[in-house]
């Protein structure tokens, strides 16, 4: 998780908080301040704590006036490595990784616990650095192309504004984006149709199931028609049957917009399922040691978990896995 703590006097950056409300609601005076987290006071101080959705949010608050016509990019990566620096030294996380997401391509990428799944699409969303190596999407840098828009998040978590209901938590990027609040409405509500919560849009999130928290958050990403999409493991905290239903809606939702897609995920069938291409990552550090594409035909339904080659596809998938942990464990001793 990635956390930014910002200090500072809270009447001088004119910022509202609500006072440890009893139940969700709006800050005090109506407007959405741009963090959004309330903060821990300390004699008049004030200590921000945001995960990686909300920082990606918030630091998007540039260049308002760029609207982005809807377009699909290719990401390219070369040679991407990187540490972390810790105080017990440093820690190789991805190690002379390359991959290329042609536009409008749905690529999953599996691989066993800290291999470096999620710090590869942070590296791409422009959240963290490089140590070496290059990252373009749409022939720029992440950062310039996460601040035109062209990059949207889905996290693990929904990481929803309690206070905000359905459809005024999709307008929050419009918000900070500057948007009227008549074409923030119009829009998120268009939005909420494409992934069918129309009917909920007043709706606070403690009064919406998980998987309809999931829909909101996926929406919010969708909202200024990202030709980019980075997804980290969005289904795993769902039941299965749930997560089912997502994947049709998911797949759904990415053949009307043609994003480009890299979607992280532990699930061997899901990935199967979703993805044009699966690749496999090593064990930490993390780089890709197979492969593999998925020639099932689109548009995929359900039916398609009990059919041969389907399973097929899995077997490989698993095999590929388990052969670059022991490759990695070999190299290790």
């Amino acid at each position: 998780m990635v956390r930014v703590t910002i200090q500072g006097n809270v009447r001088q950056r004119g910022l509202r908080w609500p006072q440890a409300p009893a139940k969700p609601r709006e800050p005090p005076g109506g407007a959405l301040p741009r963090q959004t987290n309330p903060p821990e006071r300390l004699h008049g101080k004030m200590s921000l704590q945001y995960d990686a959705a909300f920082l990606y949010l918030c630091v998007n608050n540039v260049q308002r006036s760029v609207e982005l016509e809807t377009a699909t990019v290719d990401i390219n990566i070369q040679q991407l490595s990187v540490t972390y620096a810790t105080h017990n030294g440093s820690i190789p996380a991805l190690h002379d990784l390359s991959l290329t997401a042609r536009s409008g391509e749905f690529v999953a990428v599996i691989g066993p616990s800290g291999c470096g799944k999620s710090t590869l699409l942070r590296a791409v969303g422009g959240l963290i650095p490089p140590t070496s190596g290059t990252i373009t999407v749409g022939g720029v840098a992440p950062d310039t192309a996460r601040r035109q828009r062209r990059i949207s998040f889905v996290f693990q978590k929904p990481v929803l504004l309690p206070w905000r209901t359905a459809r005024q938590n999709v307008e929050v990027p419009l918000q900070i984006a500057g948007w009227t609040r008549s074409r923030r409405v119009e829009t998120a509500q268009r939005i909420l149709q494409l992934v069918g919560l129309e009917a909920f849009a007043d709706a606070y999130p403690h009064q919406l199931s998980g998987g309809m928290q999931q829909r909101v958050a996926l929406a919010r990403a969708l909202v200024l028609e990202p030709a980019a999409l980075l997804l980290d493991e969005p289904f795993s905290a769902l039941d299965e049957l749930s997560r089912e239903r997502l994947h049709v809606e998911l797949l759904r939702i990415w053949e009307l917009t043609g994003a480009t897609v890299l979607f992280v995920t532990h699930a061997l069938t899901e990935a199967v399922f979703l993805a044009d291409r699966v690749l496999v990552l090593s064990s930490s550090p993390g780089t890709i040691v197979t492969e593999i594409p998925i020639k099932l035909a689109r548009p995929r339904t359900l039916a398609l978990l009990e059919q041969e080659d389907f399973l097929d596809y899995v077997i490989l998938a698993r095999q590929a896995l388990r052969r670059g942990q022991e490759e990695a464990k070999a190299l290790t001793y």
